[in-house]
């Protein structure tokens, strides 16, 4: 284990897996796209981080999950009261989040970044290869997917994909996506947001219970034992108690049972 993980800023993360000394990480199969980018040039097309699930002894990969999604999406855009014209600020939200507009936004535009080719999206060579060889990079010099508002999954009403970027899917995602079963899709939206508010005297009992697992677990991660790892688990426990994890915890329930209260009326 690199026993600068903890303190690692991405960049540096990145650059040990680019030189080739690193074995496995932990990490979503998109975070490697620029380490097998390099490896393929410096080592071969053989060097490739590949995604897989990690399994206790004697549990199956249907019976754990990486994460799911929300459907709320992956952004937040509100309309302030110091607008000038509101009207005029819901006509692009509105366009943006039509068929027309995800395109625009996540192909770039016509003629330029993608042509229409027997009544379907076809995207220019270039833009595939830019996103699979080095996705910021392509994303900040063509625009496309530089704003990601008010995303959409699945596909258009042409069949492509509204995210230009799952039109022609990379072999290591793909072996990703093999590996992700039914149970990866569950759907996170009930779930988010329930946190007491931070203003709040709960909010701010909740900020000091997140710094004691930030402090912790990379204790726990680097303990030398088992026991010693359950030993700091306990000691971040109990500490966690002491800073009103039970009042925490009643606030997450109660704003749950209003949602569910409100989404099923």
């Amino acid at each position: 284990m690199d026993k600068e993980w903890v303190v690692n800023k991405k960049n540096q993360w990145t650059q040990k897996l680019s030189a080739g000394n690193v074995f496995s990480t932990f990490a979503s199969y998109w975070d490697t796209d620029a380490a097998n980018t390099a490896l393929a040039s410096s080592v071969g097309e053989d060097a490739k981080f590949y995604s897989y699930k990690i399994l206790g002894n004697g549990i199956s990969a249907d019976e754990t999950t990486y994460c799911g999604r929300s459907t709320l999406g992956w952004d937040a855009i509100a309309i302030t009261k110091n607008c000038k014209n509101p009207e005029a600020a819901m006509k692009m939200i509105n366009y943006l989040a039509s068929e027309e507009g995800q395109y625009l936004l996540m192909w770039g535009i016509e003629g330029t970044n993608w042509n229409m080719e027997d009544g379907k999206h076809v995207p220019n060579d270039d833009l595939i290869e830019g996103f699979q060889t080095d996705f910021d990079k392509t994303k900040l010099d063509t625009g496309v997917r530089k704003w990601t508002w008010f995303v959409k999954n699945g596909n258009g009403t042409d069949g492509t994909p509204y995210d230009v970027t799952q039109y022609k899917v990379k072999e290591t995602r793909q072996v990703a996506m093999n590996h992700f079963g039914e149970n990866d899709r569950w759907d996170t939206a009930e779930f988010t947001g329930l946190t007491p508010a931070g203003s709040t005297p709960d909010g701010l009992k909740w900020q000091k219970i997140q710094d004691i697992y930030d402090q912790e677990y990379p204790k726990i991660v680097n303990a030398d034992s088992h026991d010693a790892a359950m030993e700091e688990y306990d000691k971040m426990i109990s500490e966690m108690n002491d800073a009103g994890l039970e009042d925490v915890e009643k606030v997450i329930t109660q704003n749950y049972q209003e949602r569910m209260k409100l989404w099923n009326e």
